[in-house]
């Protein structure tokens, strides 16, 4: 698990939105970080890894970081 896995997968979920609404599918960040897409891109970190990089996001980025289903919301907020 590693900040910098961290910091890719919000880099992508920024900037790909297809990728983004996919992750909706994961009800939480562990479902996620097991899932096969997340194997795929190399995505393996860890709650407090995500927490350390979205405490340096603006609003906006945090927005684009919050699932688009109402089950899903790895934030939080």
């Amino acid at each position: 698990m590693s900040v910098e896995a961290a910091k890719k997968f919000v880099e992508k979920v920024c900037s790909d939105e297809s990728f983004a609404k996919a992750q909706g599918q994961h009800k939480d960040l562990q479902d996620f970080c097991n899932s096969p897409a997340a194997q795929k891109e190399g995505f393996s970190f860890s709650k407090d890894d995500l927490s350390s990089v979205t405490r340096e996001l603006t609003e906006q980025q945090k927005e684009n970081l919050r699932c688009h289903t109402e089950d899903c919301n790895w934030l939080g907020s």
